[in-house]
């Protein structure tokens, strides 16, 4: 059962993944950011969801 299991998890947490990912680089495009948070509230906190999944 493990062998099916194991790679539906590492499947959704894969796509949860890229999801955040997605959302922080779009995020940064739009408001300009290319290095650090510049003080954004909102940037800091779609940076720490990505980094706490890692």
């Amino acid at each position: 059962m493990t062998l099916t299991v194991t790679p539906l998890y590492a499947a959704l947490l894969s796509f949860l993944f890229l999801a955040l990912s997605w959302r922080a680089i779009s995020y940064r495009r739009g408001q300009g950011i290319s290095v650090g948070d510049h003080d954004d509230k909102v940037m800091l906190n779609t940076t720490a969801n990505s980094a706490t999944l890692v």
